[in-house]
């Protein structure tokens, strides 16, 4: 019911501003040129999806098939999954087959190296059988966690941070043996790059850039800890260079104004 309350009031108030409603929803690609002080990552090519928050039927998965065949065609080096695979926990049938029907569709990323965290609303269901469900798929799964790994010819080391808005973010420095390789860092709510200092290219979601933002005045609301200019798109401060998607779908109201459904194919420079 709150959620409800949340999409009933937003339709209201975009209503009554005569605003037009995003109805196509349709995840656009967003091709992104990071600068990075990192020369072991120059020109790595990371495609990042983020909040799929995919409800139970087929005519989701075969939506979200269809986009897994044109981001595999961009033969990316790396592919990043930022978290929230679901819809929320309490609007599932069969929580369990749902896992199992959402990770064999992502299955399918088999262009390059796939590496993936946990949201929210895995912490909202399960998120251990939301990890063992991607590993058996053969997903890298990080909670707090460094993986090593090459890609194109790059040998990187990528790093995992637990979702902070549901407090699972870590401590979770890099090892020794990860000193010439490049090295990313992965995590779901952005707040966590703030919460634990982190450096160097972190890749976050979770906030859909605020879903519903007001000409002038930016997003409605925002569910996170991070700063204001941390929470969409790229933000640079010293030594972090983080980048936060849109997402792909949405949450509490099914839809979007001024905040497109985007996935990110990122380069590095």
């Amino acid at each position: 019911m709150p959620r409800l309350r949340w999409a009933l009031l937003a339709v209201l108030l975009l209503g009554g501003l005569g605003l037009r409603i995003q109805a196509d929803l349709t995840p656009e690609r967003n091709d992104v040129a990071l600068v990075v002080d990192d020369p072991a990552l120059a020109g790595l090519r990371i495609a990042v999806l983020s909040d799929f928050h995919l409800p139970e039927g087929l005519e989701a998965l075969a939506r979200m098939a269809q986009l897994i065949e044109t981001v595999n065609a961009t033969k990316p080096d790396l592919i990043a999954l930022l978290g929230d695979y679901t819809a929320h926990p309490d609007d599932l049938q069969d929580r369990s087959a749902h896992r199992s029907a959402v990770a064999g569709v992502l299955a399918a990323l088999r262009s390059a190296p796939v590496v993936a965290v946990l949201g929210n609303y895995e912490s909202w269901d399960d998120r251990g059988a939301w990890a063992h469900a991607l590993r058996q798929r053969g997903i890298t799964v990080l909670e707090n966690d460094v993986a090593r790994l090459e890609a194109s010819g790059r040998s990187l080391c990528v790093r995992g941070i637990g979702d902070a808005f549901t407090g699972y973010h870590r401590e979770t420095p890099f090892p020794e043996d990860c000193e010439g390789r490049g090295q990313l860092t992965l995590t779901h709510d952005p707040f966590a790059a703030f919460a634990l200092n982190l450096e160097g290219l972190v890749l976050a979601g979770h906030t859909h850039c605020g879903q519903l933002r007001m000409p002038g005045l930016g997003p409605l609301w925002v569910p996170s800890n991070a700063p204001r200019a941390a929470t969409c798109g790229a933000y640079r401060d010293g030594n972090l260079v983080l980048w936060v998607s849109a997402g792909l779908g949405t949450s509490l109201a099914p839809l979007r104004f001024w905040a497109p459904a985007q996935w990110d194919l990122v380069t590095i420079q």
